[in-house]
């Protein structure tokens, strides 16, 4: 899976957890902030 994919992907599921789950936005960005993704790209 490419770089893009993954950030998609990831992003697709910070939606969900918001929308669909009820999670609160800034919970949400604290979890998949950038240095989740980039320590998860090595």
């Amino acid at each position: 899976m490419g770089t893009s994919n993954y950030i998609d992907e990831c992003k697709r599921d910070a939606v969900h957890q918001i929308m669909v789950r009820g999670y609160p936005v800034r919970e949400v960005s604290r979890r998949w902030g950038p240095a989740s993704i980039l320590s998860t790209n090595g």
